[in-house]
């Protein structure tokens, strides 16, 4: 009977071990605006044709080719800080940008890695649409 009970504990000890571990370090490596983006650096609007949008958790995010001043066209990627579930909540959906339509973005640059920024404002084809609960038009 002993060896049950301490076969149940440590299962039991492991099994809380792995939990913790496997729960916390996601959100940890995830969240962290601040760490991620120049947040007092706000760029735009500037004008890019979208490519590609990915309508899923964690962030959204959309493609679109934006020509440089030499006229260059440069691929960049965008991220929607809100879920899908927040976006919804606004009038998105998974047909929202579509490839070809043309985004007015206003954005926060990554720290770190070239041609990525956050999406501030938006508008797709001339029409605006909200990303963040408190954005006024």
């Amino acid at each position: 009977m002993a060896v049950y009970v301490k076969m149940f504990v440590v299962c039991v000890a492991l099994a809380a071990a792995v939990s913790l571990t496997g729960s916390s370090s996601p959100v940890f490596a995830h969240h962290g605006g601040n760490i991620n983006w120049h947040q007092d650096d706000l760029i735009g609007p500037v004008t890019v044709v979208a490519t590609k949008f990915n309508f899923s958790f964690p962030h959204p995010t959309f493609l679109g080719d934006l020509k440089d001043k030499s006229g260059n066209v440069q691929v960049w990627t965008f991220v929607l800080r809100p879920t899908p579930t927040g976006l919804r909540d606004r009038g998105w959906t998974r047909r929202s940008i579509k490839p070809g339509d043309t985004l007015t973005i206003t954005y926060n640059p990554h720290k770190t890695a070239a041609k990525v920024g956050v999406a501030r404002r938006l508008l797709i084809n001339g029409k605006y649409l909200q990303i963040e609960p408190d954005d006024v038009q």
